[in-house]
């Protein structure tokens, strides 16, 4: 397993190979896990994760994790994935 970056003070995760895993500060979940069929589409995919967390720095910082999962999963709306979420 990857060291696991702290891209913000709401979320890290790591990027190995196909796969990207995101954890997200204050919520329900533990993590997040979204495989790709490449990794191209993997690294892609980890570059807007980092993307959006700047874009959603000027969000409430309560609300940051929430507006990052939901503009990530948006952007996926026609990729082809496997995610998995941790509870």
């Amino acid at each position: 397993m990857r060291e696991l970056e702290q891209f913000s003070d709401y979320f890290s995760g790591y990027i190995e190979e196909k796969e990207v895993v995101l954890y997200y500060a204050d919520t329900r979940e533990i993590a997040h896990t979204y495989e790709f069929e490449t990794e191209e589409e993997a690294k892609k995919f980890y570059q807007l994760c980092l993307n959006v967390a700047e874009i959603a720095e000027e969000v409430p910082e309560k609300k940051r994790a929430s507006v990052h999962q939901i503009f990530i999963n948006e952007s996926l709306k026609n990729v082809q994935y496997k995610a998995t979420t941790y509870q």
